[in-house]
């Protein structure tokens, strides 16, 4: 298998198990609005009460949740062609031995600055596993993003704490001097897709129902830019800077309209340690 046909099946397959991940239901009921709810839950209102009604009435051409067109398969599902049989000429040429070694890693980045109204710091532990050849790496990440509200925001006032925001997504990266040993640059793009969780500063009451906590899921999307100080065949050890946006759902897991969290904007800088 050619070595660049490896990567290109590697990035396909990830990006298909991370999108699959991102889908959540659409919860049934309609909560209303996230801006009211998250006044409701301040220490300074007397109303925590907030809207609890079926988001599909029995006349919505959409009264069943599977029919609804935002919960269809992101991934279609395609006949499969049985494979045909290569011949002589094509088995030779795909025996081509292919060298990617295996790599583990940790990485922290810092973002002291964050574009929003809400947020002053983000704080990001992730956990990197993927391939590396000879100029080019993907990973699978795994992180947790720390987010810290501005003081005296909206969201400070609302939630208790700092809200989490829990990533899995997918890496590629170039070296264009790939056979540097020390200060090796390199750069590359990113995506994962999130949940980010709170926990509200008083319970709010839909109905009979009591509501503490909520989540929100999303996506984000980065370029990368590093440098390797030292990439050898058992460790790597490199600084970078990765400015991300995050891009929010409409709708939290306990069925609010999102009209609070607006796109955020992010640049971390951090070190990361990579094994082979």
């Amino acid at each position: 298998m050619k070595k660049s046909s490896l990567f290109v099946r590697l990035a396909c397959g990830l990006a298909a198990a991370v999108l699959f991940a991102s889908c959540y239901s659409t919860p049934s009921r309609d909560r209303g609005s996230l801006s009211d709810a998250m006044d409701a839950a301040r220490d300074d209102s007397e109303d925590r009460s907030v809207p609890d009604k079926p988001r599909y009435s029995r006349d919505d051409p959409y009264d069943n949740p599977y029919d609804d067109p935002w919960n269809r398969p992101i991934i279609p599902v395609f006949p499969v062609r049985p494979a045909r049989d290569a011949g002589p000429e094509e088995a030779q040429s795909d025996a081509v031995a292919v060298s990617v070694d295996l790599i583990l890693g940790l990485r922290y980045g810092i973002s002291p600055y964050v574009l929003s109204n809400d947020a002053d710091r983000l704080d990001d532990f992730a956990f990197l596993v993927g391939f590396s050849g000879e100029s080019k790496e993907l990973f699978a990440t795994l992180s947790a993003k720390v987010i810290e509200p501005a003081a005296g925001s909206r969201l400070s006032l609302a939630i208790d704490g700092y809200p989490l925001m829990l990533s899995a997504g997918g890496e590629f990266r170039y070296l264009p001097f790939q056979g540097r040993t020390l200060l090796s640059p390199w750069i590359g793009f990113g995506a994962e897709v999130f949940i980010m969780g709170w926990e509200f500063k008083n319970p709010l009451q839909a109905g009979s129902d009591t509501i503490t906590t909520d989540a929100l899921g999303g996506i984000n999307l980065y370029p990368s830019l590093g440098l390797y100080l030292v990439r050898n065949e058992h460790v790597s050890v490199s600084v970078f800077a990765l400015p991300a946006a995050s891009l929010f759902r409409e709708m939290t897991a306990e069925g609010f309209d999102n009209d609070f969290f607006s796109p955020m904007l992010s640049c971390q800088a951090g070190v990361e340690v990579l094994f082979r």
